[in-house]
């Protein structure tokens, strides 16, 4: 996770077999109130953010099979703060 003006970039490893990825983020650590967006590639940019707060980010993988979805487990969240 990278900080910048009012946004923060995200990159990840590509996990096999998945269809895409969530990624949520909130000021709380509780995630409570937590935006949550979705994308089929590896990086993500979040912008139209608050400048100079701290964000916690957390990513968790799908995979789409026979109509339903399946997901993975929500990651540790991963501190970052916006400029």
């Amino acid at each position: 996770m990278k900080g910048s003006k009012k946004a923060f970039v995200g990159k990840w490893k590509k996990a096999k077999s998945v269809s895409g990825y969530q990624v949520r983020y909130s000021t709380a650590s509780s995630m409570k109130k937590a935006k949550t967006k979705s994308t089929k590639a590896t990086k993500l940019k979040v912008s139209g953010l608050k400048s100079k707060k701290k964000y916690n980010v957390q990513l968790r993988s799908y995979r789409k099979l026979s109509g339903k979805t399946y997901y993975s487990a929500w990651t540790k969240a991963k501190t970052v703060k916006t400029r």
